[in-house]
């Protein structure tokens, strides 16, 4: 449990589950690793390997959230990547995260792994770079500071840093928001990325992989 600069993170366990918290709202489980996994495994797995399946060169990659950091992790256990940036707003999430130990190991370890202690747009802005790949993760757009990252504003901004055949993975939550709330996210991005596919991660998550050109 750490009070960090925005936010109180904590990390606990339940029976052999193991949950990260942002402001005592679960963020990421992890099961061991002998043991099935969670829902929320298959999709932070599925936000690393998207990507490196649907875009034919992921050379340079950036992941908006650290969350456990198993979708850095599950990034860095391809040789594809160059470099993966990951930007994380709150340092005491990236600290809590090291407990699940060898489940990311890579995200802390991997020389290819390249942290920013920043918020994404203030990063992003800087040195006007540009990717092949962002994978967005934040937490839900209810949470304080997360519904900016669901509007077409910051699509806008992201597109602005994506190669031409560059590729974005956006995590929608679809629980504790109504249908209205939703399509408004999705219009958002639609409007700013018009070639998308939609994957079902489980009963709760949606992933969008959409790209400028089809």
């Amino acid at each position: 449990l750490r009070d960090g600069k925005t936010a109180t993170i904590s990390v606990y366990q339940t029976g052999n589950v193991s949950t990260i918290s942002t402001n005592g709202k679960p963020d990421a489980s992890l099961s061991p690793a002998s043991a099935p996994p969670s829902p929320d495994e298959i999709t932070m797995v599925m936000l690393g390997a998207l990507p490196l399946a649907m875009h034919p060169d992921p050379k340079d990659i950036a992941i908006i959230g650290w969350g456990s950091g198993l979708t850095t992790h599950t990034i860095l256990g391809s040789s594809a990547p160059r470099s993966v940036e990951t930007i994380e707003i709150e340092d005491a999430m990236v600290q809590g995260a090291r407990l699940f130990g060898e489940r990311v190991e890579r995200a802390y370890r991997g020389p290819r792994s390249h942290l920013r202690i920043d918020d994404a747009r203030t990063y992003f802005s800087t040195g006007a770079r540009r990717y092949d790949v962002i994978i967005s993760e934040p937490s839900n757009p209810w949470v304080s500071g997360g519904a900016s990252l669901f509007t077409k504003e910051f699509y806008s901004f992201l597109k602005s840093h994506l190669h031409e055949d560059g590729v974005l993975v956006q995590w929608v939550h679809m629980y504790e928001i109504d249908d209205a709330l939703l399509a408004t996210m999705m219009s958002a991005l639609a409007s700013e990325f018009r070639h998308a596919d939609l994957f079902i991660a489980n009963s709760v998550d949606l992933l969008i992989v959409a790209r400028k050109a089809p």
